[in-house]
């Protein structure tokens, strides 16, 4: 009997974003759990919001919801950091990951829309 092991992880899917300071992720895994990631840029400050996990059917279902909230000053390289971090997560296990719009994954979030508020 043969057994494969030493998994090498690749890359198999790409994520096209035309404009890194004004996006809104929806990343799901394959369990259908869903996380946000939103930018926003206004005036050189940059806010990130991340989110998760949700499960849009039964939202009292998750034992455990995280956010997190930053601003900074408006850096392409640093937020393209950011995303990559997110999106590539092992404990999140995403595989499908779309372009929504600001307005739906704040509408999705819990208070999203008071953070970003914060920096207009």
């Amino acid at each position: 009997m043969v057994f494969d092991y030493n998994i090498q992880p690749r890359f198999t899917s790409q994520l096209q974003v035309d404009d890194i300071g004004h996006v809104a992720l929806r990343c799901i895994s394959p369990t259908g759990v869903v996380y946000y990631m939103v930018i926003e840029t206004i005036m050189g400050r940059t806010a990130i919001i991340k989110a998760g996990p949700i499960l849009d059917d039964c939202p009292h279902l998750v034992e455990k919801f995280n956010m997190s909230y930053i601003t900074m000053k408006y850096n392409e390289a640093h937020i393209a950091k950011e995303i990559t971090r997110y999106i590539n997560n092992p404990m999140a296990g995403i595989t499908d990951i779309e372009e929504v719009s600001i307005q739906e994954a704040i509408a999705a979030l819990p208070s999203g829309d008071v953070y970003l508020n914060s920096i207009s």
